[in-house]
C-alpha cells in the first residue's frame, strides 16, 4: 500500500488547518493498490481552530478540530499541521506501508532538516517520525507550490474560509514562543514609556522632534554632537548657557532675538546659507516651515546635514559680526 499525505500550508497568517483525503483505486493484475490520499492544510488569518477533514471517494467521512492559543505563531500552526498529520498516520498505521507528506510550507521543511531546532512541536514531530519508523512505515517529505489548482490545497482554501467564523473549537496547544513574549514585553514597555513621555514636563524640545516613542525606537540614528544639541537644546547655545549664568545674555550674535533652537532652525540670519540648502530640499514637495517631527520623519538627511554644518562655537561668540 502507498499512503500519500499532501500538506499544502499556504499561510495567510494563522491558524486553520484543513486535511482533505481522496482515495482512488488502481487495478494492477490481481491486487488493488490504494493511492493517493491528498491532505491539504490551509491557515486562515485571525482564526483559532484547525480543522481536519477526510474524504473517502470524495465524500466527507471525518472532521477534527484543533485550536491554538491566539498568541501562537504561523510557524507553530504549520508545525502543528504536520504533527497532526503524522499522528493520524500513526493511528491508522496498519493500512500504511509508505507515506509522503507534501507541504507548500518551505519553512517547516527547513526546520525539519535543521537538527539544531528544538522547539516543543519539532520535538513531537521527530518523535512521531521515530514511531513511524519503528512501525516500518516509511515516510518522506516533499514541497508543492501553492495556488496551482492542486485538489487538496484548493479544497482546503474553501473549507478554511467556511470554517473561519467558528469559535467553538477547544484549545489544544498553548505554548507561546519566547520571541512572542519578548515582542509583547517590548510593545508593553513602549506603551508605558509613551504614557510617561506624554505626561512629563521635561524634554520639551526633544518631544517636538520625537513625539512617538515606538517610531523613535524603530529609527537608526547616527548621533553627532551637533545633532544631539539641536534635538535637545542642551549644549553650546546662548539661551541654554545663560540659564546657568555662564553667559550674560541669551541673545543670538545676529542681534535679533534669543538664541534658541527655533531661532537657529527657522530664523537666524547667520545660518541663512545652511538653511537655504535645507529649505530647497523641502520646498520640492512641501511648504516651509515644517514641524520638527516631520523633519525627522521625512527630511532627516537634510536636517542632519544642516545641523552638522553649523559651527556653534562661532555662533555663541559674542564678538561674531555675521560676516
Amino acid at each position: 500500500m502507498i499512503y500519500t499525505l499532501v500538506l499544502g500550508t499556504a499561510v495567510i497568517v494563522k491558524l486553520w488547518i484543513v486535511l482533505v483525503q481522496v482515495r482512488q483505486f488502481l487495478l494492477s493484475f490481481s491486487h488493488i493498490c490504494l493511492s493517493p490520499h491528498c491532505c491539504a492544510i490551509k491557515m486562515q488569518f485571525l482564526t483559532k481552530a484547525d480543522i481536519h477533514v477526510f474524504l473517502k471517494n470524495r465524500l466527507l467521512i471525518k472532521s477534527l478540530r484543533y485550536k491554538l492559543n491566539d498568541r501562537c505563531t504561523n510557524n507553530q500552526a504549520e508545525q502543528l499541521a504536520i504533527l497532526k498529520a503524522l499522528q493520524y498516520t500513526v493511528n491508522i498505521h496498519a493500512e500504511i506501508m509508505m507515506a509522503t507528506v507534501t507541504t507548500d510550507s518551505r519553512i517547516t521543511l527547513d526546520c525539519l532538516k535543521n537538527s539544531g531546532i528544538h522547539t516543543a512541536l519539532m520535538g513531537k514531530i521527530r518523535q512521531q517520525l521515530t514511531e513511524l519508523k519503528k512501525m516500518q512505515c516509511y515516510l518522506q517529505f516533499s514541497w508543492v507550490k501553492a495556488h496551482v489548482d492542486i485538489l487538496g490545497n484548493e479544497k482546503a482554501d474553501t473549507l478554511a474560509k467556511e470554517a473561519a467564523m467558528s469559535t467553538d473549537a477547544p484549545e489544544c496547544y498553548d505554548k507561546v514562543p519566547i520571541s512572542v513574549v519578548k515582542s509583547e514585553l517590548e510593545v508593553s514597555g513602549a506603551k508605558k514609556w509613551q504614557r510617561e513621555w506624554d505626561q512629563s514636563t521635561k524634554g520639551q524640545i526633544t518631544k517636538q522632534y520625537f513625539p512617538d516613542i515606538a517610531a523613535r525606537l524603530n529609527m537608526e540614528l547616527n548621533l553627532t554632537h551637533n545633532f544631539t544639541l539641536m534635538v535637545t537644546g542642551h549644549g553650546n547655545i546662548n539661551s541654554y548657557i545663560h540659564h546657568f549664568r555662564i553667559r550674560e545674555t541669551p541673545t543670538c550674535p545676529c542681534g535679533t532675538q534669543d538664541q534658541t533652537i527655533d531661532h537657529l532652525l527657522f530664523e537666524c540670519e547667520l545660518l541663512q546659507k545652511e538653511r537655504n540648502v535645507l529649505t530647497t530640499n523641502i520646498l520640492k514637495t512641501n511648504m516651509w516651515p515644517v514641524s520638527k517631527s516631520e523633519l525627522i520623519r521625512k527630511r532627516f538627511k537634510a536636517l542632519f546635514k544642516f545641523t552638522n554644518d553649523i559651527s556653534f562655537d562661532k555662533l555663541t561668540n559674542s564678538d561674531t559680526n555675521g560676516d
